[in-house]
């Protein structure tokens, strides 16, 4: 990109359904340099916004010592940005038990996991993780088709636990 282009790009602040934030500086840390390499998505016409939940019914029980898996269909060329994984134990004034709970993302074409590891989080009292950007865009391919796996290793009957997968899908023609 020219010079001349980004000083002009650089003058008018970016809204948008990604992070609602008109004030971006040039700051080190983690989330600026990612939503850096997310410009030229953010500014495109081409995409919406769109959170993908997984399970849409926050209310299902994952069993004991076992896993839930949901296959997640999306418009192909989808781009997956970032994570929220929300689980309540709930917290209050009861003594609320603590549990284990993890997730993997893996391609349905290929069965290629989207992370290296299983994400694992100690849920207690009610708590949820922030939001959670990835490194670089996720572009799913045809058919569309992700498989994500829940589990639960903690010993008692676990609900409600919830992945929000954060991203834009093609906006129709």
């Amino acid at each position: 990109m020219s010079d001349q282009l980004t000083a002009y790009l650089s003058q008018f602040p970016i809204t948008d359904g990604f992070v609602m934030s008109t004030k971006q500086r040039c700051k080190l840390t983690y989330r600026d340099i990612v939503l850096e390499q997310y410009e030229k998505l953010r500014r495109a016409g081409g995409y919406r916004q769109k959170q993908w939940l997984v399970p849409k019914d926050s209310t299902i029980v994952i069993p004991k010592f076992d896993s839930y898996e949901y296959q997640l269909f999306m418009e192909p060329g989808s781009a997956i940005w970032g994570y929220t994984f929300v689980a309540n134990t709930g917290g209050g004034d009861v003594e609320s038990p603590k549990a284990t709970l993890s997730f993997n993302i893996r391609d349905g074409c290929d069965d290629i996991p989207v992370f290296s590891e299983v994400v694992t989080q100690i849920i207690s009292g009610g708590n949820f993780s922030k939001q959670q950007f990835f490194s670089t865009l996720l572009i799913v391919g045809k058919p569309g088709l992700l498989n994500v796996e829940i589990c639960n290793t903690y010993d008692v009957d676990f609900a409600p636990a919830q992945l929000v997968l954060y991203g834009g899908e093609p906006a129709p023609l």
